[in-house]
């Protein structure tokens, strides 16, 4: 019997540095894989942090964007008019969304939160706000593509005695052109959600 004693193999740099590079690749995936199967990447309008989107200096032109949220008194779908629309790039772009119906639909916390107009606020009646409570969000215009990805408005359901809507208004400003999606992110029924033309359409700005 041999009874020497063996020398183990000695680790040379570039071994060394390999095997840290494939267990770092290795986590990587399997974090990956992980995240894929629950769900765990935050939804497209969650993943912009509502940073205070001060005026730019520069910004002289002045547009304004009228929409509407109604109810169809037959069919009970509910939908934005327009659904698609134009707005100019490089302007201050004051929108007015007026909103018809008056019901209401609990959606996630983040499409409580005001986020991508001048400093993250909207006007709402006679208060200036940076969000709506979470239970009691009629319907949100949300952008969910491109440069604008997670720019949210809540929009608060209208009075069910006295008036007959309620009016939300914003300032903000898009300087990267092109067509973007938005959509209403609360709960308004497939068959106004799945089509183009009622709760979802195209922003373009030129």
């Amino acid at each position: 019997m041999d009874t020497r004693r063996r020398s183990s193999p000695r680790l040379t740099l570039p071994s060394i540095l390999l095997i840290v590079t494939v267990t770092f690749l290795a986590t990587l995936a399997v974090r990956g894989a992980i995240d894929g199967y629950w769900g765990g990447g935050a939804p497209p309008s969650a993943r912009k942090v509502c940073a205070d989107e001060t005026l730019p200096s520069g910004i002289h032109q002045v547009d304004y964007l009228y929409l509407s949220i109604f109810t169809n008194a037959q069919t009970g779908i509910d939908f934005y008019q327009p659904a698609n629309f134009t707005v100019p790039s490089h302007t201050l772009v004051h929108f007015t969304i007026e909103n018809h119906d008056n019901g209401s639909s609990t959606v996630a916390s983040e499409y409580g939160q005001v986020c991508g107009t001048v400093n993250d606020t909207m006007d709402w009646g006679n208060v200036t706000t940076s969000q709506v409570d979470p239970a009691d969000v009629s319907h949100t215009f949300t952008i969910t593509d491109g440069p604008y990805v997670g720019f949210n408005i809540p929009v608060p359901p209208a009075p069910r005695s006295g008036s007959h809507s309620t009016v939300v208004t914003f300032t903000a400003f898009f300087n990267d052109t092109g067509t973007f999606h938005w959509k209403c992110e609360a709960n308004c029924g497939e068959t106004q959600m799945g089509v183009d033309g009622k709760m979802s359409g195209l922003f373009t700005v030129i």
